[in-house]
């Protein structure tokens, strides 16, 4: 199994390119991928914020075992947020400042397009993009903006929601005041948030996996996306982090998911 970085410049998105037409900055998108030398179905994985720096992918994602069960895998980093600010420090995304979650909100989105469309062009004709908490958050508005379809299924592991939600769920201060504020927050992050806006995705091809002990991102926001995009839940047992099962169920969707796509 061959281990491959790519550096590429995405093309722009609808979002992308409504809001910033006269100068969209040309970029690299960084991706991992664990292939073989011949074309396999493939697995797109969206990893979660990671507070502690980068973490080893095989940590994160179970390659070995979907190796060996026919899988190749390409791994999206997402790349660091500049701040603008006198010391041109650089913030992981999410980053304090909502209006430069927001832009990256659609940039990333953009990014994720861009691994599709490589993946195609490499010959892989089942593609399953998974994206885990804050990942699964970007899958999910990639399902709002794009068309026509590139992947055959979306999973959404462990969602976050809504931007808000970690301030809702888990801020400092009276609920009443992290309520107010997250709210106030809804309604600036609403052009990039999937749950305000339409599917483009067929419910069939979308799957929501929660975790019934989750207290990071709870299964009634799982349940609340799901129902949004007409999707079908996969409680699982397990939390946000602590999840056993997660390796061989990874396999057994994967495996499910290429053997009914079209």
């Amino acid at each position: 199994m061959r281990r491959l970085a790519r550096h590429v410049n995405p093309p722009t998105i609808c979002l992308e390119s409504e809001w910033f037409p006269e100068a969209i900055p040309s970029r690299s998108v960084c991706s991992h991928w664990y292939v073989r030398q011949s074309s396999r179905p493939l697995l797109i994985a969206v990893t979660g914020w990671q507070p502690i720096g980068a973490i080893a992918a095989e940590h994160l994602w179970p390659i070995k075992q979907l190796d060996r069960a026919g899988f190749d895998v390409a791994i999206l980093k997402l790349p660091a947020v500049r701040v603008s600010s006198a010391s041109t420090a650089k913030a992981r995304f999410p980053s304090h400042d909502p209006s430069c979650n927001l832009i990256a909100l659609a940039r990333f989105t953009c990014c994720i397009q861009q691994l599709l469309l490589i993946a195609k062009s490499r010959g892989h004709e089942r593609i399953v993009i998974w994206g885990t908490s804050l990942g699964a958050h970007l899958v999910a508005l990639l399902a709002t903006v794009e068309q026509p379809t590139l992947a055959d299924h979306y999973m959404l592991e462990k969602p976050l929601v809504r931007m808000s939600d970690p301030l809702r769920l888990h801020g400092r201060g009276s609920p009443c005041i992290r309520r107010d504020v997250a709210l106030r927050l809804d309604r600036v992050y609403r052009a990039v948030s999937p749950i305000e806006r339409p599917s483009r995705v067929d419910p069939n091809r979308v799957h929501v996996i929660s975790a019934l002990s989750d207290c990071v991102t709870p299964a009634s926001g799982a349940r609340q996306l799901a129902e949004h995009f007409g999707a079908t839940v996969h409680p699982v047992e397990g939390s946000h982090l602590w999840d056993p099962d997660r390796s061989k169920r990874t396999v057994a969707m994967m495996r499910l998911a290429t053997t009914n796509s079209p």
